[in-house]
């Protein structure tokens, strides 16, 4: 699996870098094939204002001292010939997220690695402008590790939320693909919403509708992880709760190693994998892997 690790040496710790490449190296199952990038832009302060440093090394050769120095912290083994430093003189976040996002395109990346914001309270809350916008324009999956984490030493359970929307489901497909790579029980969790559990009603044909239609699904669900050879639990939850409240509690509860989310990405979407991606990426403690079905 290659990876390409957006790191940002002024961001995370030692230790949430470490957990980080932990985490990349048990998704990768040993085979996983690790690069590193950092865009270099103005917009950065610590980089701009680093007058002690000749202007020609502000954007190149510092941020790479900067990077080589946070892995070895972390103690993480990466060639310097695996890391890139991207200049990107525009002040402009789209520019830089566009940089990084045209590198990983050039090495095939399969999945895109970011940190979120280690911080507490309210701020906690922040995934940090870069992360956001990266989630919002990236076609690539994405695996969104908290810092305040704590790393495991396999992936034990993976817990996926299914909309049961479409016949295509590339969330659910890598969620079995890394179930089955990874050798773990995997939950399908759909929040059906309370009409799932309304009495029938003639008068109501939704209702029986919407059961039928989430019933089939679930049972499809389950045959096609059966036949994968990927022990799976699929719940149906009907309470009346935010869908990431709900994915949050049953990952809590599963001891989920992993949250896998299904996010739509396209020329003409204006989101972030819609808010509830954004509050699981916000709160969640495990990673968060965000798969995006691109919409042309």
């Amino acid at each position: 699996m290659k990876m390409l690790w957006a790191i940002d040496p002024f961001l995370a710790s030692s230790k949430a870098h470490a957990a980080t490449f932990a985490y990349m190296k048990l998704l990768g199952k040993g085979n996983a094939q690790i690069a590193v990038a950092y865009v270099a832009s103005p917009a950065e302060i610590n980089l701009s204002a680093a007058f002690d440093r000749p202007a020609g090394e502000r954007y190149t050769r510092f941020p790479l001292e900067l990077i080589k120095k946070a892995l070895k912290s972390a103690k993480v083994a990466i060639p310097t010939k695996l890391i890139e430093v991207l200049p990107e003189m525009r002040i402009s976040q789209t520019s830089a997220v566009d940089r990084l996002l045209e590198h990983a395109e050039k090495l095939k990346a399969e999945v895109i690695v970011l940190n979120t914001h280690s911080r507490k309270g309210l701020a906690r809350m922040v995934l940090g402008s870069f992360a956001e916008s990266v989630i919002h324009r990236s076609e690539i999956p994405l695996l969104v590790s908290n810092p305040s984490g704590k790393p495991r030493p396999a992936i034990k359970n993976i817990l996926y939320a299914a909309d049961f929307e479409g016949e295509k489901d590339p969330g659910f497909e890598k969620a079995l693909e890394l179930a089955k790579q990874t050798r773990a029980k995997l939950c399908v969790l759909h929040c059906a919403g309370p009409m799932y559990e309304w009495p029938d009603n003639p008068k109501e044909p939704a209702v029986a509708k919407h059961k039928q239609v989430v019933n089939s699904r679930a049972l499809e669900v389950a045959r096609i992880a059966r036949l994968a050879g990927v022990t799976a639990d699929v719940l149906v939850d009907a309470r009346f709760e935010e869908v990431s409240k709900s994915v949050l509690r049953y990952a809590a509860a599963k001891k989920a190693d992993l949250i896998v989310l299904n996010a739509k990405a396209g020329r003409f979407q204006a989101l972030l994998g819609g808010s509830t991606t954004r509050k699981v990426l916000r709160a969640a403690k495990q990673p968060v892997l965000v798969v995006k079905s691109v919409n042309k």
